[in-house]
């Protein structure tokens, strides 16, 4: 297959002429697709009090894909703020510091965990598929939640578009 370009989250890929040096826009996708956040079902995370689930699989796709959203909104807004600051982390470093908002864990604000938990409060069941709203809502209540004052506010927009807050100085 011979594809001449590409659109990823608004990015435009594009190939040369054969006489550009030029590397294929399939290896320039693979290496835009590396920097992204990938959450994915997992097995073997801690247990849910009083259940016994052993993976997200079949349940947890809204979840994961709300998560890698998170994630991407959190790239963007700390780059922004470390632009600003003119502090720039290592590469490694900066992308721990986003991941670690989403390990499965209840210590991780974003965790399926705390989700799960979050929208259970609203009649949700543990184990059984969300729907986007449900999921950005959870999102949503557990920023308000967050203790930390480097995570931004986050509002669900009736689209389900995760933004940033700004306040008007």
């Amino acid at each position: 297959m011979n594809i001449q370009e590409a659109f990823v989250l608004g990015h435009h890929y594009c190939q040369k002429p054969k006489n550009e040096k030029s590397r294929k826009i399939t290896d320039l996708f693979i290496d835009v697709n590396r920097t992204y956040v990938w959450a994915s079902y997992r097995k073997g995370f801690p247990s849910f009090e009083g259940r016994q689930l052993q993976s997200d699989r079949g349940w947890g796709c809204v979840v994961r894909s709300m998560q890698m959203m998170l994630a991407e909104a959190l790239k963007r807004h700390f780059r922004l703020v470390e632009e600003q600051s003119e502090k720039q982390d290592s590469s490694a470093l900066f992308r721990y510091n986003i991941i670690k908002n989403i390990f499965d864990n209840e210590q991780s604000p974003f965790s399926l965990h705390n989700i799960c938990k979050q929208a259970s409060i609203t009649g949700n069941k543990i184990g059984v598929w969300f729907s986007p709203s449900e999921a950005g809502i959870a999102i949503e209540n557990l920023t308000h939640k967050s203790c930390s004052s480097e995570l931004p506010n986050i509002i669900v927009i009736k689209d389900m578009t995760l933004n940033k807050m700004y306040q008007i100085q």
